[in-house]
């Protein structure tokens, strides 16, 4: 319904197995008790606004009720346009959400979240790491491996850190974290190897961070 004065819209719904009872009971509770009572309604004619029980209703009120002409929108414009304009709100929420559900789909397809459990090695985003020494660009992405110690929910865990990151707070999001696999590689010297915090260690004079010898 449009107020044509104020041009305020109410949307109110509609059930195809919805009785006159039903139609009057809306009519009063959302729009007279809200609005006030109005001095014309002009309705297509749909049997719901020309029932027995809103007829009664109108002459109660003094609510004159006009019926538009058929098939000539022009008769009620503003209502017209308004439901145009509420169709069109409709549709575009419609698609947002058909288009969320769609990436949704196409996410859940391509990745696997890991469960994680007490005792998994794995190793820690340094995302939000902002004490690693050295350009940014030749810092690891990830350090490790570190054991889990604690699983707090199904999204939280408590891991173990030592060395030059013991200062840091030892509960982190799972979704920082990624499986351990240890392989050949992982015994011998690579730049791009992932780092246990406590095999680093400073020597004074030394241009940057060495190893521990075992």
């Amino acid at each position: 319904m449009v107020d044509r004065y104020s041009k305020s819209v109410e949307c109110l719904p509609y059930h195809k197995e919805d009785k006159a009872m039903d139609t009057e009971l809306s009519f009063w509770n959302n729009i007279i008790a809200t609005c006030g009572v109005p001095k014309i309604i002009i309705s297509d004619r749909d049997p719901s606004f020309a029932s027995e029980p809103l007829t009664n209703l109108y002459d109660i009120l003094a609510t004159k009720h006009a019926f538009s002409t058929a098939y000539h929108p022009q008769t009620d414009d503003l209502a017209e346009r308004m439901i145009q304009t509420m169709k069109t709100c409709y549709t575009s929420e419609r698609f947002i959400a058909e288009e969320k559900e769609y990436n949704k789909q196409s996410y859940d397809k391509a990745h696997t979240q890991p469960n994680f459990n007490e005792g998994d090695k794995v190793l820690l985003s340094t995302l939000n790491f902002d004490n690693l020494k050295g350009p940014s660009k030749m810092i690891d992405s990830f350090v490790g491996p570190l054991t889990i110690i604690r699983l707090i929910g199904e999204n939280v865990a408590n891991v173990r850190l030592t060395g030059e990151f013991s200062w840091k707070h030892q509960v982190f999001p799972v979704s920082l974290f990624k499986p351990y696999h240890q392989t050949g590689e992982d015994k011998g010297p690579s730049r791009n190897k992932s780092h246990t915090p406590q095999d680093i260690v400073e020597v004074e004079d030394s241009p940057g961070p060495v190893k521990k010898d075992n």
